[in-house]
């Protein structure tokens, strides 16, 4: 049961870093825009609104710092998520090797997430042949 569990933390792993990597890369295509454009707020001082000390102006070299930082780690996400699809792949290859009823239980356990006794129930089974037949594809 292990390997099945690892299997599916591998495959939540791999969303978490699509997104991660989603995330990185929208901030720093803000940070550059901000970096082109510059902030949008700077004119000539006009006394007769109230001042806005909401605003916080960040330094261009704090800035360029900050995009080279999340550009080093976009890469090594990028790398990490990779190597996380590669061991997916194995895995997943691993899995058609199977035959007969142990690929219907190895498959209906890693890629539809289902429990023993759904599985049981499609397949016309008892649980306990289920719970038989996942051990011997684990070991």
């Amino acid at each position: 049961m292990n390997s099945i569990n690892s299997y599916q933390d591998l495959c939540r792993e791999i969303e978490v870093l699509e997104i991660r990597i989603e995330s990185i890369e929208a901030e720093i295509k803000h940070l550059r825009k901000l970096m082109i454009q510059g902030p949008k707020d700077i004119t000539a001082i006009d006394y007769s609104k109230e001042s806005n000390k909401n605003i916080v102006h960040i330094p261009l070299d704090i800035l360029i710092d900050r995009v080279e930082k999340l550009e080093d780690k976009l890469v090594i996400f990028k790398e990490i998520l990779e190597e996380k699809i590669q061991y997916k792949e194995k895995i997943e290859s691993l899995l058609k090797k199977f035959d007969g009823i142990q690929y219907k239980v190895m498959y209906l356990k890693l890629k539809e997430n289902m429990s023993v006794e759904n599985i049981a129930e499609t397949l016309g089974y008892s649980e306990r042949q289920i719970y038989r037949i996942l051990k011997e594809c684990s070991t």
